[in-house]
């Protein structure tokens, strides 16, 4: 048995509508969309006579809620019925509301409805009236609506700025929009990017972004920069080093990179995650022999797959099934575990991803594993931990 829609649940009903539909709304009001019927229509669902007898009284004072709803009441759609045993009563059938400014008066969003109109329009003039623009503001709409009367402004300034200026190359700090600073564009980044992608074509802002930087440990003291030991650069300013070590090592937690000990002919990188395959820009991996060491879980694995996809021949460290067993004691929990192909394993790797999967949850973190086992493994491959003078 249907139940019948109560005025509450009505307004609840209203309230998700604009929220989805209000940009679409707005945009037919202003003559840039073509109206597609009514704004909210749906069914109330009365009683039948049956379940009029069984409980009169909720019925009569559900009828009364329809008919006494200050702000509903004249949208809804009323039919009479002609009972054998109740007679002719009138009930409450449909709710029909016929334009988005209707509706966002029942649900006392006319404030905010002016706000939209008027913003759309400061919008489309400042800009274009591209139906890609148009589905953007439509899709945006809550969040356009939301900025303050002055950011608002700084979001149009900044868009006729970027169109101006399409490869402008300037970092945030130094674009001339007043107000716009780095913390402005990261907080509105999304809508920014989205609305200059809409209105131009761009698919970037054309702005310079903060470098990322990999930060190395050059091991061996025959490949120390003057001084320096521990840099960090750009990656192409680390791909332009004049070095060629035997042996990189990735290592994917801090704390252990930063506990290597000095070893011969070794530069360690801190690896960034699945960031990790843009490692393979650098020439000097080429002649070097390549160790992967990451978290033993699913997605360590993945991006050890995705590394060598890159097309980095690189060996993995501690990231097999004898040791995620060998450490059962210290494992951890993995949150969102990884289930695709990984065809780049070797056996011992895949049989870790098989017993991963299988037992879905289940990681060891690097930093885990005692620091000693690491260094043995360490010289059991080959690493020379001698100080070199």
């Amino acid at each position: 048995m249907v139940k019948q829609v109560t005025t509450t649940a009505a307004i609840e009903r209203l309230k998700k509508t604009y929220q989805r539909k209000a940009g679409s709304w707005a945009l037919q009001h202003l003559g840039h969309e073509t109206p597609d019927g009514s704004a909210a229509s749906f069914p109330l669902h009365p009683p039948t006579q049956q379940q009029a007898m069984a409980d009169q009284q909720t019925v009569i004072d559900w009828v009364a809620s329809w008919r006494a709803h200050p702000k509903l009441s004249d949208a809804v759609v009323w039919g009479t019925r002609h009972w054998s045993l109740l007679g002719r009563q009138d009930v409450p059938l449909r709710l029909e509301i016929p334009a988005g400014h209707t509706l966002a008066s029942i649900i006392g969003k006319t404030d905010q409805w002016t706000s939209l109109l008027r913003r759309f329009e400061s919008l489309l003039a400042a800009l274009d009236s591209s139906e890609n623009l148009r589905s953007v503001l439509a899709r945006d709409a809550d969040g356009i609506v939301a900025l303050t009367n002055i950011d608002f402004q700084r979001l149009v300034d900044v868009l006729v700025w970027l169109r101006q200026h399409p490869a402008s190359e300037l970092y945030i700090r130094q674009l001339p929009v007043r107000g716009v600073d780095t913390k402005w564009i990261e907080a509105n980044r999304r809508l920014v990017t989205a609305l200059h992608r809409a209105h131009t074509g761009h698919m970037s802002l054309g702005i310079a972004t903060e470098p990322s930087l990999w930060r190395i440990r050059l091991l061996d003291n025959t490949h120390h920069i003057g001084a320096l030991s521990d840099v960090s650069a750009p990656l192409d300013q680390l791909a332009a080093l004049d070095v060629k070590p035997r042996r990189v090592l990735i290592v994917e937690n801090l704390i252990s990179l930063l506990t290597l000990p000095a070893m011969q002919d070794t530069i360690a990188i801190f690896g960034r995650g699945t960031a990790v395959p843009e490692l393979a820009k650098l020439p000097w991996l080429a002649s070097a022999d390549v160790y992967y060491w990451g978290d033993l879980d699913t997605h360590g694995l993945r991006i050890l797959h995705t590394f060598r996809a890159a097309g980095v021949d690189a060996t993995s460290l501690l990231m097999d099934l004898p040791t995620l067993q060998q450490f059962h004691d210290l494992w951890a929990q993995e949150t969102k575990p990884f289930t695709g192909d990984l065809d780049l394993l070797t056996t011992s790797e895949a049989a870790a991803y098989d017993y991963l999967c299988t037992h879905p949850g289940t990681r060891l973190e690097q930093e885990r594993i005692d620091w000693s086992h690491v260094l043995e493994i360490l010289r059991a491959r080959g690493f020379v931990f001698e100080r070199l003078d």
